[in-house]
């Protein structure tokens, strides 16, 4: 079932604007209003968009003159998450739990991480390094290439691998970059800064609730791996498959989990392949119970076959929250990571809020936990507004930063 929806986006900056009304239900006329508005206050071009009940788009252009109707699922294209090979696949398929806590740690981690990436992305990294080596052994000049080398030559001393990941949080921690390379609008170091930030955050909220903060660290910053080979949703399946490579099985499924939130099934944790900011794979529904489900004859993919028989750890959940907030420019709260995402792409009606609920029970999940409290699951299905959505999301998010910032020590690390 569909449910209308509306997004008024700003063409010039490319924003989007959902649009809600008090009965939850948009309007032409109320689209109308809004439009009207905003061109008396704003010399911009706006777009109205609208997506009905009975699955169809329509698009409306500042006056509200059509542009274009047409068919939503036709509209979008599926992302289908499967694997290259069937190897991969049976590994993944006949894992059901994995135990992350080993002898890799998040140094070790980090130089797997920048194994192979190109030496103008990490240059800046390399020079500060070859700085702190100069300076703490007494060194003659060291060339930043040298220290590039060493990197990827994955045989270095510890000790030189913890002086790489602690020279790069100082460098993050200034607002600076990894590296010198941009795609012209994007520095090419930010995914690497994401993962730092994730492997950080991972780490303090480990220690909040009693699990090992390096093993956390290191699934923060080993997670999204992928994107040295592909920046589109397929980075988890392609960050699985390198670490396959790696002989890092274990750790490679961190690569899988991180981006789907958790749920329940016969009250056992599993990731829901369509609980996250990207559209569903068709045949996707939320049941009378609120739990997203898929139709009979849907066509679903290799993670989410492996999502129904894989058990999360707490590793796992807790990833997934922090993924939701970790970003290149540091940690933000629940609620603005999510306007966030929907204000880069428009919201896919179909899942839209049930993601935004998954992330409400994940947080209050979490929040409960730390109270020591118990928690109800809100069902989507109980909500009869899309603006309740918000507003729960909000409470929530401020009842998370609330918590972080009283139960850690890193306050100066978290701009929320």
């Amino acid at each position: 079932m569909y449910h209308p929806m509306a997004i008024v986006r700003d063409l010039n900056n490319k924003k989007n604007f959902t649009l809600y009304t008090k009965n939850g239900l948009p309007t032409i006329e109320d689209a109308k209003k809004v439009i009207e508005e905003w061109k008396e206050n704003n010399e911009i071009d706006l777009l109205f968009e609208y997506i009905t009940d009975d699955n169809n788009i329509v698009y409306y252009k500042n006056n509200i003159d059509v542009l274009e109707h047409v068919d939503y699922k036709k509209k979008r294209k599926n992302i289908y998450l499967n694997f290259e090979n069937e190897e991969y696949k049976r590994i993944a398929l006949n894992t059901k739990r994995v135990n992350y806590e080993n002898e890799i740690t998040s140094a070790d981690a980090f130089i797997i991480l920048l194994k192979d990436v190109e030496y103008e992305t990490i240059n800046t990294l390399c020079i500060e390094v070859a700085k702190k080596l100069e300076k703490e052994y007494y060194l003659p000049k060291i060339e930043p290439y040298k220290v590039y080398n060493i990197i990827n030559n994955q045989k270095a001393h510890p000790e030189f691998k913890k002086i790489v990941l602690k020279q790069a949080y100082e460098i993050i921690h200034e607002g600076k970059k990894l590296g010198t390379k941009t795609d012209g609008k994007r520095n090419a170091s930010n995914w690497i800064i994401h993962c730092l930030f994730e492997g950080e955050l991972m780490s303090t909220l480990a220690d909040t609730t009693g699990l090992n903060s390096d093993t956390a660290m290191k699934l923060g910053i080993l997670h999204d791996i992928g994107r040295k080979k592909d920046h589109s949703f397929m980075h988890t399946v392609k960050g699985f498959e390198y670490l396959i490579n790696q002989n890092l099985t274990n750790e490679a499924f961190c690569a899988l989990t991180h981006s789907f939130l958790p749920s329940l099934k016969d009250n056992i944790i599993i990731g829901n392949r369509c609980a996250t900011g990207d559209p569903p794979i068709d045949g996707f529904y939320v049941n009378e119970n609120g739990e997203g489900v898929f139709e009979k004859d849907a066509i679903l993919d290799d993670v989410a076959y492996f999502l129904e028989n894989y058990e999360y750890n707490s590793y796992d959940v807790l990833l997934n929250l922090a993924d939701l907030l970790a970003t290149s420019d540091g940690i933000k709260s629940p609620y603005e990571r999510v306007q966030n995402i929907y204000s880069k792409r428009t919201p896919d009606p179909r899942n839209s809020s049930f993601f935004k609920v998954c992330v409400i029970n994940s947080f209050s999940n979490f929040i409960s936990n730390i109270k020591e409290t118990e928690y109800q699951p809100i069902n989507i299905k109980n909500i009869k507004r899309v603006e309740e959505i918000d507003k729960l999301l909000k409470e929530v998010s401020d009842s998370f930063v609330d918590i972080y910032l009283n139960n850690t020590k890193r306050k100066s690390n978290i701009s929320l």
